[in-house]
C-alpha cells in the first residue's frame, strides 16, 4: 500500500497528488491518502482511492499524532510513504521515521518553499532519509541542498496536467451565447473570497486602461458572494483555457504549471503564504509581466 501525505486544506496538493500518481501509473486500489482537504472526495480525487482521516484531537500534539502515524502505517502495511511538500510535515511529524518504521520507503516530492521560513518554525529532521526526492521546481538553494543531503536520489520531474476535451453541458452551452465579438477574461481562483475579488479588481483594471470590455468569468469550486462577476463551477479549469483570451491566477505552483502553454495570455498575482513562496514563482514564470500595484491581504494562514 502507498500512503500519499497531502496534508494541506485546498485543492492544490490533491491536485498535485493525482496528476503524479497517473503519471507514475500507479493503480488506484494501492494508494491510500491523507489529507484534511474538504476536497478529498470524487470528483477531485478518484472514487477508488481510499482516505485515511486524521483524529482533530491530535491537532497540535505531535507527540501523539506521530505515535498515531505510526500504528496506522503498520496497521495497513504501508511500504511507500510520499510526502507532499512540506519534507518532514507541518509539525514534524516524519522526525525520527526512518528510526520507527525502516522497512517503509519514504518519497518526496518537493516544490518552492519560503525555506528559512519552514525551517525557523520546524527546525530540520537530520535523522529523516528520503529514498527519493522528485523536483517538481527550481528551489532555493539551501532548500535543495538539504534534500540532496537526506536523500538517495534527486530526480527533476514535470508534472503534465492531462486536459480534459469536454466541458459541463452549461458552460458549453454559455459559451456558444456569448457575444462573439467579446473577449472572454476568466478569474481562475477558488478561495479565499477576498484573494478572488483582487483577482477581479486586477482584471477589471486592466481592462478599463485598454479601453476593452471583455466577458468576465470567474472559475472556481466554491459560492461566491454575488457581487463579484459570475463564477463557473469547472474542474479542472484547463478544459477552458484554450477557449480564453486572458487568464488571472494566483501564484500557486498548480495554476503556474497548468498555465506554462498558455503563458502569453496568463496574468498572475501572488498571494501571502506561510510556506509557499509564490513571489518567486510569478516572477520566474512570467518576468515579462510588469509588477501589480495590487496589494494582497496581509493573511500567511494558508500553506
Amino acid at each position: 500500500m502507498w500512503l500519499h501525505y497531502a496534508q494541506g486544506g485546498g485543492l492544490g496538493h490533491l491536485t498535485r497528488a493525482v496528476t503524479f500518481w497517473q503519471q507514475q501509473q500507479l493503480p488506484p486500489d494501492d494508494i491510500c491518502l491523507m489529507s484534511a482537504s474538504p476536497y478529498a472526495r470524487a470528483p477531485y480525487i478518484p472514487d477508488n482511492i481510499r482516505l485515511l482521516n486524521v483524529p482533530q484531537s491530535l491537532a497540535y500534539r505531535p507527540e501523539q499524532y506521530r505515535q498515531w502515524l505510526v500504528e496506522a502505517m503498520d496497521r495497513m502495511a504501508i511500504h511507500t510513504l510520499c510526502i507532499d511538500a512540506f519534507p518532514w510535515g507541518l509539525m514534524g511529524e516524519w522526525a525520527g521515521l526512518s528510526q520507527w518504521l525502516p522497512q517503509v520507503k519514504v518519497v518526496h516530492l518537493a516544490r518552492r518553499l519560503r525555506w528559512e521560513a519552514y525551517t525557523r518554525a520546524l527546525p530540520p529532521a537530520a535523522d529523516l532519509m528520503l529514498d527519493t526526492t522528485w523536483l517538481l521546481e527550481p528551489l532555493e538553494a539551501a532548500h535543495e541542498e538539504w534534500l540532496r543531503a537526506h536523500s538517495r536520489h534527486c530526480i527533476p520531474f514535470d508534472l503534465h496536467y492531462p486536459v480534459p476535451d469536454v466541458l459541463p453541458p452549461n458552460i458549453a452551452q454559455e459559451l456558444e451565447e456569448l457575444p462573439h465579438n467579446a473577449p472572454l477574461w476568466l478569474i481562475v481562483h477558488s478561495t479565499p473570497a477576498d484573494e478572488v475579488a483582487l483577482l477581479c479588481q486586477y482584471a477589471t483594471q486592466m481592462a478599463q486602461e485598454e479601453n476593452q470590455q471583455p466577458v468576465l468569468r470567474i472559475v472556481s469550486t466554491e459560492l461566491l458572494p454575488s457581487a463579484l462577476p459570475p463564477a463557473w463551477d469547472c474542474y479542472p479549469a484547463s478544459a477552458l483555457f484554450a477557449r480564453a483570451d486572458r487568464i488571472f491566477t494566483g501564484g500557486g505552483f498548480n495554476s503556474m504549471r497548468q498555465m506554462a502553454p498558455y503563458r502569453d495570455k496568463h496574468y498572475a498575482l501572488p498571494f501571502p503564504r506561510r510556506y509557499d513562496d509564490q513571489h518567486w514563482r510569478v516572477a520566474h514564470y512570467l518576468p515579462f509581466r510588469p509588477k501589480s500595484t495590487l496589494e494582497p491581504p496581509e493573511a500567511d494562514v494558508y500553506l
